[in-house]
């Protein structure tokens, strides 16, 4: 199972990026909540459909799940038509942080 999670910064310390489409990057984990990439986002200063490319972008890692703080609904049709699952944490928590959130509700 492959973990994404929106992040501010290139590593578990960053704090989640609360914006899905337009994150600065985001990071690939594995189950067990180990770093595997740290991918920057190209669509983060698109003028439009940043969302959709996102969400394409996380199809094609392969993501089980994302962890974020807000999902818009174009990257929300997008992430649900592939049955990737979505897991809302609140802001400012580092990325290691939201995952162990969702290690805990899962």
């Amino acid at each position: 199972m492959l973990i994404a999670i929106t992040s501010l910064g290139p590593n578990l310390d960053s704090l989640i990026d609360p914006r899905f489409g337009r994150a600065a990057y985001f990071l690939i984990l594995n189950e067990k909540g180990k770093l595997l990439k740290s991918l920057k986002n190209p669509g983060n200063e698109a003028v439009r459909g940043a969302g959709v490319f996102a969400g394409q972008m996380i199809i094609d890692e392969k993501a089980d799940v994302v962890i974020t703080h807000n999902i818009g609904p174009n990257a929300l049709r997008v992430l649900e038509s592939s049955k990737v699952e979505m897991f809302l944490v609140e802001e400012n928590l580092t990325a290691k942080k939201a995952f162990q959130k969702y290690q805990d509700e899962h």
